[in-house]
């Protein structure tokens, strides 16, 4: 919520009688004093008496509107909460009474009068019905931890016919129950053979393969990279580094467009006698999950710059709101006229304008430019979403004034409280402590590079300048085309996950061949005759190669074809340097510029991954990434690492003909699982899974608990204090000092039980429980109670008990604490 400054409101209060307005004051609710009532009645007071009369005798559905709710929701839906009467007060001119009907939960309901007359400041006001019903927990969310991961067991030392054939015929009598080996000639056994000799035959083959190159002492980096992909181990090859560069337009130019060209693009230097370049041309990624591939689009070539984007200051509301408070997502931000401020809600709605950067510049306490806080300034990412777009709000009593409400992103709610306007020391009035900065660009580290590669048919001539003609090699044996790039001129890479992940590591290269774009891929096995596919490798020396298709994996290069090579050169962490020194450029290329920045540290590039660590990382890169489903362990394991999925229960169940493995998941944030889930849930396990073996895709079974705990505090504590202290150790969350909370949903899984003394421990580790009276505890809105003392769970249920008045239905516990300081 922004920080309001009340004397400023009371002061604006006052005004709106004069200038024939009004606003909401305060606000009372009441119940009907009926058992068998569902009416709430609402008492809004007003500043003034104008327009009371209007207000009652308008259109009370679309004038008066409430909205909010958990359980119950409030809006103009067939029983939703709305406003179903509205009447004067005799004896309070200033007020309304207001009928809504049915009575809401216990959450938080917004009413809010559309009205011309009703100033926009005062126009909405929050309530909640019963009052004094519930506890406000102000506990921030946390992230719940990943499950750890189980080592499976693999054995290495299966690598002939003989052993190979004994691991599978212990497996079959391990998976099926009653099977025996019989005769050679039974088909199983013919099957087994058969597997065991391909299998065979696979293993002499690595064999002869490692016997050339063994991980551990492999040397070229090109070798170990390709060793590494046989454990599906992606070598990290470092990554330049990127920030956000503010910009100023200068005075005599408005709207202009920075040009970013495939063979240009803008440069800015930092200071000091080794100087960083940094472009802002950039590679735009689309994941493709069919191939596996980061498939690379065309580059960007131009970016909007509105000069009204300057120095943007937050709208006032006559000085009533002069700061922003940390986790603000919203503010109101004002324009010189009109024409700048229906041009920025145009921009920003088309996703032309996609960040704002605000920035204090003056200390909030003095005034002083000196002494400002650098670390005050974020990032802003603006919402234009249906409910988030930017929009033009009008001010009743200042009607000159172009007002801009913009939205972003949760993720970068404000971290400060912002201040925007004080007084000084003297009593007199400093404005734009903070601003607001819109022309935001995405630059990285390195020098734009052209290459351009011809068949030896058509030799280059015998001086080579940079960004000159270059031959290709053709590898006759192999029948693909290789291109080595300059040495001296390293290639850069983008900002990709760290090794072992399976996105494999993505230069800045982009090539064309006869004017036509080509994909970089990790490699080319997976790839036809007719994919533009090439592969980039690079050595421990920063050489780089490109290598093309045979025809058969990879489409083949022909002797007429040219090939052309943008890229950025640089190493990850040269590019790393302190804010505020991106300042230089060409300022007779770029004349419309003032200035430039960069706002913050720029830390994010890192080298490439050392060798001794890649070898080390290699041998157990099996254990990131589960490849098959035999055991149940093994179906949990797959299930529980696709994103949305909690947890996983499998079981074995036969059908009458075969056996099923039955899956139950649990999905995150809620209890339904959508089509999307199941598909990759259902496409993963169709990858991994037995050949032959069905699967069932279901919903655990939740059981929600009824527990009553009471209790004795120790005479030294007071009551309310110990009470407070229990209730958080049993929520769903985590402890005010970090620890698990006892029903946190990541420490119960399937089939766990319940017993009374797991209560009675946590209980008494709280410091002032003296001891624990009685507990009873039962699934909710069971007629009949189970074993005294425990809740039995069956392998596919899972407890759950999210305490909440609204949803009792969802399990809850209550205390009853006697004793303590009297």
């Amino acid at each position: 919520m922004p920080i309001k400054n009340q004397e400023a409101i009371r002061k604006r209060a006052q005004r709106l009688e004069n200038n024939a307005l009004n606003g909401i004051d305060f606000i009372l609710v009441s119940l009907i004093p009926n058992v068998h009532s569902s009416k709430a009645l609402l008492e809004i007071h007003f500043f003034n008496n104008n327009h009371i009369t209007d207000l009652a005798d308008a259109n009370f559905k679309n004038v008066f509107i409430i909205s909010g709710g958990y359980r119950f929701i409030a809006g103009s839906a067939i029983g939703q909460i709305k406003v179903t009467a509205v009447e004067s007060l005799q004896n309070a001119p200033n007020s309304l009474m207001l009928t809504v009907e049915p009575i809401g939960d216990y959450s938080t309901y917004t009413l809010t009068i559309n009205h011309d007359f009703i100033d926009p400041l005062f126009n909405e006001i929050d309530f909640k019905f019963r009052p004094g019903c519930f506890n406000i927990d102000c506990s921030p969310e946390w992230v719940t931890a990943k499950k750890p991961e189980v080592e499976p067991s693999i054995d290495y030392f299966a690598k002939d016919f003989d052993s190979f054939k004994h691991t599978l015929i212990n497996a079959m009598s391990q998976r099926i129950p009653g099977w025996q080996p019989t005769s050679e000639a039974n088909f199983d056994i013919v099957l087994l053979e058969l597997i065991s000799a391909s299998a065979d035959e696979l293993s002499d083959y690595q064999d002869r393969v490692m016997n050339e190159a063994y991980i551990d002492t492999a040397k070229k980096r090109v070798s170990i990279a390709r060793l590494a992909r046989l454990m599906d181990y992606h070598i990290y090859q470092g990554n330049q580094s990127d920030t956000k560069l503010a910009i100023e337009i200068g005075e005599k130019y408005e709207d202009v467009k920075l040009k970013l060209g495939k063979e240009d693009g803008f440069e800015v230097y930092s200071e000091g006698q080794n100087i960083q370049k940094f472009l802002t041309k950039e590679k735009v990624q689309e994941e493709r999950e069919s191939s596996g591939f980061i498939l690379t689009n065309e580059i960007k070539d131009e970016q909007l710059l509105l000069k009204s984007l300057n120095n943007i200051s937050l709208y006032t509301w006559d000085d009533s709101i002069t700061t922003l408070s940390a986790g603000d997502v919203s503010a109101d931000l004002f324009f010189e006229n009109s024409i700048d401020a229906k041009s920025a809600i145009c921009n920003i709605n088309d996703g032309i304008i996609k960040y704002l950067l605000i920035q204090e510049i003056l200390n909030p306490q003095t005034g002083n430019e000196t002494d400002y806080n650098p670390n005050h300034r974020q990032i802003l990412k603006l919402l234009r979403d249906e409910d988030h777009k930017a929009i033009l709000v009008k001010d009743p009593l200042n009607t000159d004034a172009n007002i801009v409400r913009v939205f972003w992103d949760e993720t970068d709610k404000l971290k400060f409280n912002y201040c925007f306007t004080i007084e000084d020391y003297n009593g007199k009035k400093v404005s734009n402590i903070t601003l607001f900065y819109g022309n935001i660009v995405t630059i990285f580290h390195g020098t734009l590079i052209k290459i351009t590669f011809k068949s030896p048919k058509y030799p280059p001539p015998n001086h080579l300048p940079l960004n000159s003609n270059f031959s290709y090699f053709e590898d006759l044996v192999q029948g693909i085309v290789i291109c080595s790039l300059p040495e001296d001129l390293p290639i850069a890479y983008l900002n990709t996950s760290i090794g072992g992940s399976d996105v494999p590591s993505q230069s800045t290269l982009q090539v064309t061949v006869n004017g036509e774009y080509w994909q970089e891929a990790p490699d080319l096995v997976h790839s036809s005759e007719n994919d533009n596919h090439f592969v980039l490798e690079t050595d421990e020396n920063n050489q780089s190669i490109l290598r093309f298709g045979d025809g058969i994996n990879g489409k083949r290069i022909q002797d007429t074809d040219e090939i052309v090579c943008y890229y950025q050169i640089g190493k990850g962490t040269d590019g790393n340097i302190g804010s505020d020194t991106l300042i230089d450029f060409d300022k007779k290329k770029f004349p419309f510029i003032k200035k430039c920045w960069n706002p913050f540290n720029v830390t994010n590039g890192r080298d490439a991954e050392p060798i001794e660590e890649i070898i080390r990382k290699v041998p157990e890169a099996y254990k990131i990434k589960q490849l098959r489903a035999v055991t149940l362990k093994d179906y949990e394991q797959i299930v529980e690492k696709i994103p949305g999925v909690s947890k996983a229960a499998a079981k074995y169940m036969w059908t009458g003909s075969w056996r099923t493995v039955q899956i139950a998941v649990d999905p995150i944030g809620k209890t339904t699982l959508d089509r999307n889930l199941v598909n990759r849930i259902a496409a993963s396990l169709d990858a991994t899974k037995l050949i032959g073996e069905d699967y069932e895709i279901r919903l655990p079974e939740y059981v929600p608990l009824e527990i009553h705990v009471s209790f004795c505090v120790h005479s030294d504590y007071w009551t309310e204090d110990v009470l407070k202290v229990v209730e958080a150790e049993f929520s769903d969350g985590y402890t005010h000092d970090g620890k698990v909370a006892f029903f946190n949903p990541d420490i119960w899984t399937f089939g766990q039980e319940l017993r009374a003394s797991q209560i009675i421990g946590r209980i008494q580790s709280v410091q002032g429980v003296d001891y624990v009276i009685d507990i009873q505890m039962n699934r909710w809105n069971q007629p009949t109670s189970g074993i005294p003392g425990i809740i039995k769970i069956r392998p596919n249920e899972v407890i759950k008990v999210k305490n909440n008045p609204s949803h009792m239905e969802e399990g809850f516990i209550d205390f009853k604490a006697k004793g303590g300081r009297q």
